[in-house]
């Protein structure tokens, strides 16, 4: 169980994965068996900002496998949000 909104628990994790598309894949794989898990996957700084943000991401994974400047401007665009 995780924490949501307004502080109700709730079953679903909300993952964002921020890296290589194969990177990403693997943690989609890995996450494959936990029960109701929402996976949101970012190859790039366009597609992290594609993700809603009415969406709760409650974790963030980061892969070293972005450019130093695009890995950079994701990783202040997480922070901020």
């Amino acid at each position: 169980m995780s924490l949501g909104e307004g502080g109700k628990m709730t079953t679903t994790l909300h993952v964002l994965s921020i890296g290589s598309p194969k990177s990403c894949e693997a943690v989609r794989d890995a996450l494959l068996l936990r029960h109701k898990c929402r996976l949101f996957a970012a190859t790039s700084y366009r597609d992290l900002c594609d993700v809603p943000v009415s969406e709760s991401i409650e974790i963030a994974i980061v892969h070293q496998t972005l450019p130093k400047r695009e890995l950079l401007g994701s990783l202040e665009y997480v922070r901020r949000r």
